[in-house]
């Protein structure tokens, strides 16, 4: 009896050890199962986050082309109407600034710049309208900066100084003999 006793209890401990190894071998295998689809997961993540950053870093880059683009025109005001200004830009070509809220206006003066109004801006005024491309015939200003309007009379002449004669001092091209001479009229202010 004793002998079928310890009989029964190998038995029943080398069922248990192989049970034991069985149900380990089972979870290792749930483990490894669950360890490899949460790595799936993991890359399927990754894999959504890169396309959602480089669908956001191409989109940054296209706005950054599209503000480049977006440079500034330059004219005269030729008609003020509510928030609406009329721009002549070349000869005959007409260009139409909107602006809003957002819109800031400045005036670039000897002194450097300040804040101003479009209240402040009449027709004459020679202005740059900031954030519209050159090839819309339209569109919204982020800023207007108004300029001084340049003195027509002024422009600058390089070269030999080939006469001299009371206020008047005539200057040929150095380097482009065949160009005519220009005569400078020299004044008090003339420095």
């Amino acid at each position: 009896m004793k002998k079928l006793v310890a009989l029964s209890l190998i038995v029943i401990f080398s069922v248990s050890i192989l049970a034991g190894v069985t149900y380990a071998q089972e979870s290792s295998a749930t483990d490894s199962t669950s360890k490899s689809k949460a790595a799936e997961r993991t890359r399927d993540r990754l894999e959504k986050l890169t396309e959602k950053r480089a669908s956001k870093s191409a989109t940054r880059k296209n706005e950054r082309s599209e503000s480049r683009r977006r440079s500034h025109i330059k004219g005269e005001i030729t008609a003020i109407s509510g928030s609406t200004i009329t721009l002549k830009i070349k000869k005959e070509e007409i260009k139409t600034v909107f602006t809003n809220e957002e819109t800031k206006f400045i005036q670039i003066q000897k002194g450097g710049k300040k804040d101003i109004t479009i209240s402040d801006l009449k027709v004459g005024d020679r202005v740059a309208a900031v954030g519209i491309a050159k090839d819309e015939a339209n569109g919204i200003a982020k800023f207007v900066v108004r300029l001084d309007k340049p003195d027509k009379n002024k422009h600058s002449v390089f070269g030999e100084v080939k006469k001299v004669s009371g206020s008047e001092i005539t200057i040929s091209h150095i380097i482009h003999k065949d160009k005519p001479e220009t005569t400078v009229k020299v004044t008090d202010d003339t420095k």
